[in-house]
């Protein structure tokens, strides 16, 4: 019930937005990853097949704190202090009046806080307990930009993006359509915020080809590109920077092929009067071959 009560009140007064660090030095034009954020493209990025966004957080709005919180992952669990549950506690703490200014005592200090005081050590509290996690995650290296959903929602760098329900998109309703439609309390990224795009090993070529089409404006002409493989004798990434030469960028070039060979591995090929063609295919997926004539 407790716990409930401040789950409750951490979604009427926060939003959290959460970044991984340490994943890749701009300044290089290749790199190799870390064996440990290695497995954050597993976690978060569609096992390998997803992207990477980087972005220069003094280009948006960053809530309570520039930069943002760094996460804690010590090992012992910490929550409230008690006081924060007992009831009887608050009911019955000693009041005191000066100047005729009221204060009330705090069960954890012992001392006598005025209203603000009482509200900013409560607001530490909340902070405190939003920025821990279990050191299983710690490879993460997670910075949280805190916000309070009050100011923000007033703020021109809020925005509340719509969604449809899965079976209006498969109906390819809009989300006004929709009644069960669903929201995000979100923050505008402008153009300017993305400093580069890191490709998965196994983004497919149509989500490469998309999203270079989308880069290929004036507006993310400073974006750095990067593909990336796995290395040839460790368990980690190279990441390589696709300084564009010519029309084509390389990372286009590479992700066909890698789809080129995966159709050959899985048998993915069909042979037409048009010539080969290689059926890509998403991980773990396989086609179903067409019975043989007579079977």
């Amino acid at each position: 019930m407790h716990n409930g009560r401040v789950f409750c009140l951490l979604h009427e007064h926060y939003r959290i937005l959460s970044f991984s660090t340490g994943i890749l030095d701009l300044e290089k034009t290749h790199a190799d990853s870390d064996e440990k954020t290695t497995l954050l493209w597993s976690h978060y990025a569609d096992s390998f097949q997803g992207v990477c966004l980087v972005f220069d957080s003094t280009q948006f709005e960053n809530g309570l704190k520039p930069g943002g919180f760094r996460v804690d992952y010590s090992p012992v669990r910490t929550g409230l202090p008690p006081s924060f549950y007992d009831v009887y506690l608050n009911l019955t703490a000693d009041i005191a009046e000066f100047g005729g200014v009221r204060f009330k005592g705090d069960a954890e200090s012992g001392l006598l806080l005025m209203e603000h005081n009482r509200e900013e050590k409560i607001h530490e509290q909340l902070v405190k307990f939003l920025t821990q996690k279990s050191p299983a995650w710690e490879y993460e290296q997670e910075a949280r930009m805190i916000y309070e959903l009050k100011v923000i929602q007033a703020s021109s760098s809020y925005t509340q993006p719509r969604f449809a329900c899965e079976r209006c998109r498969k109906a390819k309703k809009t989300p006004e359509q929709c009644k069960n439609a669903t929201s995000r309390d979100a923050i505008r990224l402008p153009a300017e915020a993305i400093r580069a795009v890191i490709f998965g090993t196994d983004t497919s070529k149509a989500d490469v080809a998309e999203i270079l089409a989308l880069l290929d404006t004036p507006d993310y002409s400073h974006v750095g590109i990067y593909w990336s493989s796995l290395h040839s004798d460790r368990y980690v990434l190279q990441y390589n920077r696709d300084d564009r030469k010519g029309d084509e960028r390389y990372s286009l070039f590479i992700q066909e092929y890698r789809a080129k060979q995966v159709a050959e591995a899985k048998s993915h090929i069909r042979f037409t009067k048009a010539g080969t063609q290689y059926i890509t295919a998403k991980k773990a997926v396989n086609y179903l071959k067409k019975p043989q004539a007579g079977q």
